[in-house]
């Protein structure tokens, strides 16, 4: 009875403060060296030490502040927990990344309202003798803390930027020494010849069994090189003193390493981007180095709506690839609307996805008017729809008329085109014969 009784008084002598300030000095003591120490009940302990049990669980379990990235060489992540940088922006600014080469595909943002104890610290070692002041209160201060994460990807895979940079430094080392090949001395009535291959789709994939015709990179190589040298063969009668070599109008299939359009469009392909790459430059190297020896050649780049990006790669390597040979020209220019003035002929070339047909005519008028008004044959040679049309458009009795073809192709029917029915007529390409003086001169086709 006098051990309770002593208990009891020692329980009224010792104060909340005097438990609370022990617990301050001491945030791990137990509840059990509480009561030993100040002879209180474990209810009375425990009620005293919880706050200072929660505080530290939340210290324990707050976000650390801090910066990681992590991914693969397509894909990758940035984390960044801080108090300062609370922006998509400040995080791409301090993952230093380059939005030419990288975009984001996705990210979050949060915040959390951390604690921490008051500490006005500012120590300095000067000569074995430390200096400052060290100010601790028994304050929590609240702040935010910002979490922002970042799901980044390529925007062109790394493999496909090797290919290209490969191809490049091939180039740049190419030491084919190009001479000037000697052409003969030409009669009058000089012509341009003009190799029109339009939708070749390089790179297409299509099982016969399931839509009529076979079609494969093998393929596409073969054909487009047979037409090149049936085309040139057939117009060996006439003085060639140049030959135009439209490059582009849907020469690919698919135009990046996810086998789509450049409209995102999924297509049917024979094989990996890079190698349906490296295979479309080569073929168009072989079919330049074939019509050279005839006369020189003007590679003119036309952007179709499959290959927009892949063919502009292709024609600026081939621009590198004969930097040195005087008889090949490439125009790499950027507009999707090209015209060659030859003499009285002015021929303007699009794809035909975007503008309306009917306007061309008048768009070639207000694009070259000099060039309109003098020739005496006006054509547009447009591609895209894989079979041939020619309209005439008349203009007024002064200036005649301006005639659009649209040109055949050679590509083999997929499968999305064969369920649809859209199954087109002769598999051809065409080459056109045009006289300085006189205008159009006629054209032939070489046919599968």
């Amino acid at each position: 009875m006098a051990q309770q009784d002593g208990r009891k008084e020692r329980m009224k002598q010792v104060s909340d403060k005097e438990i609370i300030e022990c617990i301050e000095q001491n945030p791990n003591i137990t509840i059990n060296e509480i009561c030993d120490r100040f002879k209180c009940g474990d209810r009375r302990a425990t009620k005293l030490r919880k706050p200072f049990a929660e505080k530290a669980q939340a210290i324990k379990e707050r976000p650390q502040e801090g910066f990681t990235e992590e991914g693969s060489e397509n894909q990758k992540s940035l984390v960044s927990v801080s108090a300062s940088i609370q922006t998509l922006d400040g995080a791409l600014k301090a993952g230093k990344v380059d939005l030419t080469i990288w975009e984001v595909e996705r990210y979050i943002i949060n915040k959390w309202d951390v604690g921490a104890k008051y500490r006005d610290q500012n120590l300095k070692m000067e000569k074995g003798v430390m200096t400052g002041h060290a100010i601790r209160k028994n304050e929590w201060l609240v702040q935010p803390l910002w979490q922002v994460k970042v799901w980044l990807r390529r925007r062109v895979e790394k493999k496909v930027v090797d290919a290209i940079e490969a191809l490049m430094i091939r180039a740049e080392k190419h030491s084919t020494k190009y001479i000037d090949i000697q052409i003969p001395k030409l009669i009058k009535d000089k012509h341009l010849l003009e190799i029109s291959i339009f939708d070749l789709h390089f790179g297409k994939l299509a099982w016969g069994k399931e839509t009529g015709t076979d079609y494969d990179m093998d393929i596409a190589e073969k054909i487009y090189h047979d037409a090149v040298v049936e085309l040139c063969s057939k117009t060996k009668g006439f003085p060639i003193e140049k030959i135009l070599f439209p490059i582009g109008q849907d020469f690919f299939h698919i135009d990046n390493a996810r086998n789509t359009t450049v409209n995102d469009t999924p297509q049917d392909v024979d094989s990996r981007y890079p190698k349906i790459f490296t295979k479309g430059v080569m073929a168009c190297v072989k079919a330049i180095d074939y019509m050279r020896t005839i006369a020189p050649v003007d590679v003119l780049w036309v952007p179709g709506n499959h290959d927009r990006t892949s063919s502009y790669h292709l024609v600026r390597e081939l621009a590198a690839w004969y930097k040195d040979a005087k008889n090949v020209n490439v125009d790499t220019s950027p507009s999707p609307r090209k015209y060659i003035n030859y003499g009285k002929c002015l021929i303007g070339f699009t794809h035909g996805d975007e503008e309306k047909h009917s306007m061309l005519p008048t768009l070639m008028a207000d694009e070259v008017p000099t060039a309109w008004a003098n020739c005496v044959s006006k054509e547009w040679h447009i591609g895209h729809t894989h079979t041939r049309r020619r309209t005439a458009y008349g203009m007024d009795d002064s200036f005649g008329s301006v005639t659009v073809r649209t040109l055949p192709s050679l590509s083999g029917t997929d499968s999305w085109h064969f369920r649809k029915g859209y199954v087109k007529g002769t598999r051809a390409a065409e080459g056109y014969l045009w006289s300085k003086e006189k205008g159009y001169s006629g054209h032939f086709s070489a046919n599968i």
